[in-house]
């Protein structure tokens, strides 16, 4: 292989690995935390009821969002067993959305006892997903 055909392919591979690189930049950290009653016997529950998500107004969450949020709540529950059924559900799942503000500064050493602060703002938000024992109105 030829100078010229290790730069040709040298600079097709860079040419394809930027769009890969600025992809997984662009991703999101996604932290996922569970809590549960471990005394409840989640076998005794067949059947869910979805309610509609709280605070989609307050946060401008489009119609789209919604829907995609439900539907995976949903998806998630039937791959578990459970049916969904719009009365007498074993299971009332409640989803709430809170966001908050934040910053975060960069610091960068450039050389010379030269400084360079940055400082970026973002929104956080959660997903709260609550199940409810229908019968008893407590938290499972």
């Amino acid at each position: 292989m030829n100078r010229h055909d290790v730069l040709t392919k040298t600079k097709k591979l860079i040419f394809l690995m930027v769009p890969v690189m600025l992809f997984f930049q662009s991703c999101n950290y996604v932290d996922v935390r569970s809590e549960y009653d471990t005394s409840a016997n989640f076998r005794s529950f067949q059947t869910f009821q979805i309610q509609p998500l709280k605070n989609v107004d307050e946060y401008n969450v489009n119609e789209f969002a919604q829907q995609r949020i439900l539907n995976a709540i949903t998806s998630e529950l039937q791959a578990r067993g459970y049916r969904e059924t719009s009365s007498n559900a074993d299971l009332i799942i409640q989803s709430d959305i809170v966001t908050k503000d934040k910053h975060y500064t960069e610091i960068e050493h450039v050389g010379h006892g030269e400084t360079r602060f940055s400082t970026y703002e973002y929104t956080e938000g959660t997903l709260v997903i609550d199940a409810r024992n229908a019968k008893t109105n407590k938290l499972v």
